[in-house]
């Protein structure tokens, strides 16, 4: 059986897939979306994923708020009952955009 926190990551990463899977069938299909506002498009996604299947499963989701780190850079903390995921921006492989996110007891 797979543990809580396991499962929370796992949970995280298939969000992300199913995120960006929509994100590139918008993309590819040459959509009159802007290409700076693809990528807030692709993150609003994945947020909105997470949370609907951190509730299908059964995780209360408390709060989503933005917060700015000490260099000025914008991240997401997502507040549940016994645990905080917080979610950041990144550049994958250089090119394509993705997130990097930590899970850890409250």
């Amino acid at each position: 059986m797979i543990d809580e926190l396991s499962f929370l990551n796992y949970l995280t990463y298939y969000s992300q897939y199913k995120a960006y899977s929509i994100y590139y069938y918008v993309y590819s299909h040459e959509t009159k979306i802007k290409e700076e506002c693809l990528e807030d498009f692709y993150f609003n996604t994945f947020i909105r994923i997470l949370k609907n299947n951190l509730e299908k499963h059964g995780f209360r989701v408390i709060a989503i708020r933005r917060e700015i780190d000490d260099y000025g850079e914008q991240y997401t903390v997502i507040l549940l009952e016994k645990y905080e995921i917080i979610v950041r921006e990144t550049i994958m492989c250089g090119t394509r955009e993705g997130f990097e996110f930590l899970i850890f007891n409250r």
